[in-house]
């Protein structure tokens, strides 16, 4: 994991890499799968800090932050259409690197930010904590 940022953020985005592998699971809190926002939601609990369960909420738990200033354990909202916008999020962990749980038969994977599919469906980022 690179870059600075808060400890929290730095245990939050810890957390998340050692969730990598793990499948993702529709409404999963683990140990053993996650949905996107119970990724994050737990990350965060790791950290010490409590947010929402859901990523509509997730978005407002926070202060927005500039997807050009982002540190470990920001959170990044994306509209995929599956719902209500935000309907997903992820967890930077530095290096221009997200910790994303995908969707349904995909597993917890490390992904570039600015990849073509998330880059154009980015909403806002966040800083919890």
């Amino acid at each position: 994991m690179s870059g600075s940022g808060s400890t929290k953020g730095r245990t939050a985005a810890q957390w998340a890499l050692e969730q990598v592998g793990k499948p993702y699971v529709w409404g999963g809190e683990g140990p053993d799968g996650f949905d996107c926002s119970g990724l994050t939601m737990k990350a965060w609990h790791a950290a010490g800090v409590t947010i929402p369960r859901v990523t509509t909420d997730q978005v407002d738990a926070g202060t927005e932050t500039s997807p050009d200033a982002l540190a470990p354990g920001d959170l990044l909202f994306y509209d995929t259409g599956s719902g209500p916008a935000p309907s997903h999020v992820t967890i930077y962990v530095g290096g221009g690197r997200m910790v994303n749980a995908p969707s349904a038969g995909k597993n917890i994977r490390v992904e570039p930010v600015d990849g073509p599919y998330y880059s154009a469906r980015f909403m806002s980022a966040t800083r919890p904590g």
